[in-house]
Formats: C-alpha cells, structure tokens, sequence
C-alpha cells in the first residue's frame, strides 16, 4: 500500500508491518507528511523486505510490533548496516526495558507505544527528513 500524493514521487518513509497491523495511524502519518510519499512494506517474506527496503533507500523506516520478532530485528539490523543514515522507528504496544535496550542497541532512532501519537512522530519524521535533506546538500 503506498500513499502518494504525486505519481512517480519515490517513498522516502517506509513503513513495515506483519499482519495485523491498525492501519489508521499509517494513513494518519501519511496524511500529517504530504506531499512525502508514504509506502508501506509487508514483512511476510524477510528477504523480499530486506530487497525492497535496500532498493528504495528510505530515509525513515518505521518498524511495527507484529514485525519485531527476530525477523524484525533482523530486518533493523540488516537494514542499519545497509544505509546507517536511514532513521528507524518502532511501534509497540508497551515499551519495556528489555526492549528499548535491544532498540537502542541496533540503532533505532525512537521507539513509539501504541496508541501512536501521530502527530508527534509526524514532526519527527518531518524533522529526520528536512535532516536527511541538508545532509545530502
């Protein structure tokens, strides 16, 4: 699922996700980030993940619970060592520090707990991007 304003625009926030995943914050985000185009990754098959996210080079990645098993954290850590400018974000319904540590560990940028406050991750991706931006200037 992509949500893009502009036809052609390339997504620079991926968003991954298992299968029961609530899409109304996406398509919150989406809306909070236009004219960003916004594409959202299934992580049914972690290979074709890894492929897809090292094809399209996003600049912010956000990572939901159902895809933080030992997938998904392979998946973080794999895709750090692929492009470690790219932000990471994660979405989990209750942020242990068993967890944050690991986050931490494998580079992820900010962890968010569920429900998603949208708008304060809105202006932080908004803000990793504008940084992604200068940075490649």
């Amino acid at each position: 699922m992509t949500f893009a304003p502009q036809a052609g625009s390339p997504p620079r926030v991926l968003v991954t996700h298992g299968l029961e995943v609530p899409e109304g914050w996406v398509r919150s985000l989406a809306d909070s980030l236009r004219p960003e185009t916004v594409e959202v990754v299934p992580v049914r098959s972690p290979d074709r993940a890894i492929e897809r996210l090292s094809r399209l080079r996003p600049r912010v990645i956000v990572f939901d619970e159902p895809s933080l098993t030992d997938v998904g954290w392979s998946l973080l850590r794999q895709m750090h060592q692929i492009d470690a400018s790219a932000a990471c974000l994660m979405v989990v319904s209750r942020a242990e520090p068993a967890l944050l540590n690991r986050a931490l560990q494998l580079f992820a940028y900010s962890v968010f707990e569920v429900p998603v406050d949208v708008e304060l991750m809105g202006q932080m991706v908004g803000r990793l991007l504008q940084r992604a931006k200068y940075k490649s200037q």
